[in-house]
This record gives structure tokens, C-alpha cells and sequence, in this order.
């Protein structure tokens, strides 16, 4: 419900910047005061979870060592082994079996996971450059793709009062560093699938 509520105040905010002439300035003010608020919330709450996900990824990533090690392990036993030697091949065939049934049931829906970081990255992206642009403008950010910062705006006569600057500079804090967050996430999450599916591949070979 959070979420629904910071989406609509971030379209808001976005279709407000080509033409801040059809806001009464008193609403606008009061927009960016409660998206503020909610930006300030998000981060709370993101800021809890980093603990908790860089524990989790930190678990998954010594059971990704310990899977890997298990498998390049098998591997050699399983290739090693004369044919005549029936207990100890059958002994590495359901170990490897095991491994891959093992592996196929705890691995992470990660494109899904990636599917949805990219969006939450690609809306605070347009949501920091449409705060960006709120006159008196700001400098280009670096964070923000040069497809979405390229964009010519005409300057407004409106521009934000103290109180609105004020707003704007935390809304724009807040807002980098969600995407600081949801960008790390991402990145961790994409190393570790590759790491997984060069993995999955070794298992799959000795399944097979």
C-alpha cells in the first residue's frame, strides 16, 4: 500500500515538471511535503532490510562455496573411477544426482528478482532526475542515465520557495540512496547467478 502511495506521488511529480502552471502551488508544496515523508519511510525500511538481505546473501553465498567445492569434488571421483569399481560409481552417481535435485530445488527465482530490481532502479532514476529539474534547477547527476538527463527542459516561471528547495534536496537524498541500494542488490544478486549457473552447468554435466 506504501508503495502504490510513493508511485502515484512520484507520477504526480513527474507529469507536474513540463507544466507546473496546472498545480495550484499550495497543492504542489503539499505533494512534495508528503513525498518527502514517504521517500524518508522507504528508506527506513530498506536501511532495515540491508542488514537482514547481507546476512541472507552471505549465507547463499557460502552455500554457493560449499555446493561448488562438493561438485568439482564428485566430479573427480565420479571420472576417476574404473568401470569395475560398481559401488564406488554408484556411490558418486547418486551424490551427484542428489547435488543437482538439491541445487534445482533451493536455487532463487533470479530473473524475476533482477526483473523487478530494474524497476524499482529505472523508477527512482526518472524520479531523481524529475526532482532534479523542479527550478531553480540542479546539476546534472551523475547516477541518472544521460537518455533521461539529455531531455531539454524550458524554464518555468514557478520556482520552489526555501521550504520547497528544502524538500526537494531530501526527497533527491532519499531517492539516491534508494537507487544506491536497490543498485547493489541488483549487482550482487546478477555476480552470484553467474557464479550459479557456471555451477549448474558442472552439475548438469556430471547428471547427464
Amino acid at each position: 500500500m506504501k508503495r502504490k502511495a510513493l508511485s502515484i506521488l512520484a507520477l504526480a511529480l513527474l507529469l507536474a515538471i513540463p507544466a507546473y502552471a496546472v498545480f495550484n502551488e499550495k497543492n504542489f508544496a503539499k505533494t512534495l511535503s508528503i513525498l518527502r515523508s514517504e521517500l524518508h519511510q522507504e528508506n527506513e525500511k530498506m536501511e532495515n532490510m540491508r542488514g537482514r538481505l547481507t546476512q541472507s546473501n552471505s549465507a547463499q553465498h557460502d552455500r554457493l562455496v560449499e555446493m561448488t567445492r562438493r561438485c568439482n569434488e564428485l566430479a573427480l571421483i565420479l571420472y576417476s573411477q574404473n568401470q569395475d569399481y560398481t559401488f564406488d560409481i554408484t556411490y558418486a552417481l547418486e551424490e551427484v544426482t542428489r547435488q543437482y535435485e538439491d541445487y534445482n530445488r533451493q536455487k532463487l527465482p533470479f530473473d524475476e528478482i533482477v526483473e523487478t530490481l530494474n524497476l524499482e532502479i529505472e523508477r527512482y532514476e526518472h524520479l531523481a532526475e524529475a526532482l532534479r529539474r523542479l527550478p531553480p534547477s540542479l546539476e546534472k547527476l551523475d547516477i541518472v542515465p544521460d537518455s533521461l538527463s539529455s531531455v531539454n527542459v524550458e524554464e518555468d516561471p514557478f520556482l520552489l520557495d526555501r521550504q520547497g528547495r528544502e524538500d526537494r534536496d531530501s526527497c533527491l537524498a532519499y531517492c539516491l540512496n534508494l537507487l544506491e541500494m536497490y543498485t547493489g542488490f541488483r549487482d550482487r544478486i546478477v555476480t552470484d547467478n553467474d557464479h550459479y549457473e557456471a555451477m549448474s552447468s558442472r552439475l548438469e554435466e556430471s547428471y547427464n
